[in-house]
């Protein structure tokens, strides 16, 4: 019997020069789109790490920037409080000053025969003065004062006159002291 041998293992292929240079081509394309795609999700995962440290930095920035913001606004707030309450005094201050002023001007007047018998401030610009004359021609000398035109009272208005029992005349005015005074 001759001597039959029988091949059990596959035959291996053999590749051709062309195919195995194609096979080489895959696999060397393969390795660099790999190493491509590594090299891009190392690069990406650099980015967002830089990122994140940029954007704490900024979170930072920010928290400070609102937290100077609040001081000034603190501070804004607490200048118009001191400005406001300022006006009030300097309003409460010109408005005594006024009242000074208005003092000043009624004990000026010098009449013979009359005398004021009583004063009082009806609001910042408004002073009710009673006046008492001696005599009739006193009263009207106090009248012709009063006529007369005024720089410091922009306003006479008569509120009445009367007679005691000693035939004194009292005449009570509101006088209106001007704006700009």
């Amino acid at each position: 019997m001759a001597n039959l041998q029988v091949n059990l293992l596959k035959n291996k292929r053999t590749l051709t020069e062309k195919d195995y240079q194609r096979e080489r081509n895959y696999l060397r394309l393969s390795l660099v789109a790999g190493i491509s795609v590594g090299v891009v999700v190392v690069a990406l995962t650099l980015w967002n790490f830089f990122m994140k440290q940029k954007l704490t930095n900024v979170q930072g920035e920010i928290a400070q920037a609102a937290a100077e913001l609040q001081a000034f606004t603190q501070a804004n707030a607490e200048q118009l409080y001191l400005k406001s309450r300022l006006g009030l005094i300097t309003e409460f201050l010109d408005d005594q000053s006024l009242a000074r002023q208005a003092l000043q001007e009624l004990f000026a007047i010098v009449i013979p025969g009359v005398n004021i018998s009583s004063m009082e401030f009806l609001d910042g610009y408004t002073v009710r003065i009673q006046l008492t004359a001696l005599d009739v021609s006193a009263f009207n000398a106090a009248i012709d004062y009063f006529k007369q035109e005024n720089s410091f009272f922009s306003q006479v208005v008569s509120r009445g006159v009367s007679q005691d029992s000693e035939q004194n005349y009292q005449l009570t005015l509101d006088l209106s002291i001007a704006k700009g005074s």
